[in-house]
């Protein structure tokens, strides 16, 4: 690789790592408009996400979903059956037109 491939690669790189991903957005959003403690809130939630994620890998649950087709599957249907929980809820929150 010559200098200009390196340099060029540092620099997608730090564009990358600098950038807040939805993590942080979503911090930024929650702050103003919340307040301080429902934004560490969300950051307790991402660290617990984090280290929860990081133990089922340790324990090789991640290889047994990826491994297991049938696994992964219901691993996809509670995923979707809890988005759409939530999803039922802001439209009943709405409805009310209450904050949720």
């Amino acid at each position: 690789m010559d200098a200009v491939q390196i340099l060029s690669f540092m620099a997608v790189a730090t564009l990358l790592v600098i950038s807040p991903g939805p993590n942080g957005v979503l911090i930024a959003k929650t702050v103003p408009i919340s307040g301080k403690s429902a934004g560490f809130a969300n950051i307790g939630g991402v660290v617990a996400a984090f280290y929860i994620h990081g133990s089922l890998s340790i324990l090789g649950i991640s290889i047994l979903l990826v491994q297991s087709s049938q696994a992964f599957f219901i691993f996809k249907i509670f995923g979707a059956t809890y988005l759409c929980w939530i999803g039922l809820k802001s439209l009943l929150a709405a409805w009310r037109n209450e904050q949720t």
